[in-house]
């Protein structure tokens, strides 16, 4: 039977952790046949990252003219957030999938470069939510709670989804680009001995989005 990793786990070890040591297990394959280049898939990952950079851009200046009004300071952080997100993955995953990467062919670069994307995705998840909160709050004239939103609140505020992005990508299960399943997976592929998953991810792609639906 397969194994469960562990949820709570220290990222900075990288591959030097059982689970993620391509050489721990089977040490006799040889990972550089491994792989499936797909030059031009890569090539529209890349494109996609530039062309919506642009527009991206723009919006980005006009919201931050609007930031004296706490909605604006949320999308502008949001818009920031999303952009760097949007370079890491779009040229990270493009190089990966135009040359046939895995994890196993440099574990140490996929953690650094997933373990950011970790920050970026889960600290747009929780921006989004304070953002919807935020609308209501506005709408309701909710008094008790605008307090939050008031002058340079709002940016102290978003302390909190970067502190459960650094969380996320520090201490629970990391997904990795793989251009065999053109996918970002929990699984690194190395063995069949363990069951990757993260528990973490599960309950934020569930809560946020229904919160944010439910107000």
């Amino acid at each position: 039977l397969m194994t469960m990793i562990a949820q709570l786990r220290n990222n900075l070890l990288f591959d030097a952790q059982d689970e993620y040591n391509c050489s721990f297990f089977n040490s006799s394959v040889d990972w550089s046949t491994k792989g499936t280049s797909q030059p031009i898939f890569g090539v529209i990952c890349m494109l996609c990252g530039v062309f919506c950079f642009v527009p991206y851009f723009f919006c980005l200046v006009i919201m931050w003219r609007k930031r004296s009004i706490a909605c604006y300071k949320m999308m502008f952080f949001l818009g920031v957030n999303d952009v760097f997100l949007l370079l890491v993955v779009c040229f990270f995953a493009g190089t990966i999938f135009m040359t046939g990467g895995i994890y196993c062919h440099n574990p140490k670069l996929h953690f650094v470069v997933c373990m950011l994307a970790f920050v970026g995705f889960f600290a747009s998840c929780s921006t989004c939510f304070l953002i919807a909160l935020n609308r209501v709050v506005e709408m309701l004239h909710i008094h008790w709670l605008a307090w939050m939103y008031q002058g340079n609140r709002t940016w102290y505020g978003l302390l909190a989804p970067v502190l459960l992005g650094l969380f996320a990508a520090l201490f629970t299960p990391i997904a990795f680009f793989n251009s065999d399943l053109h996918i970002v997976h929990f699984d690194p592929m190395i063995s069949d001995r363990f069951e990757y998953a993260n528990v973490l991810h599960a309950v934020n792609n569930i809560f946020f989005p229904t919160a944010s639906l439910l107000l």
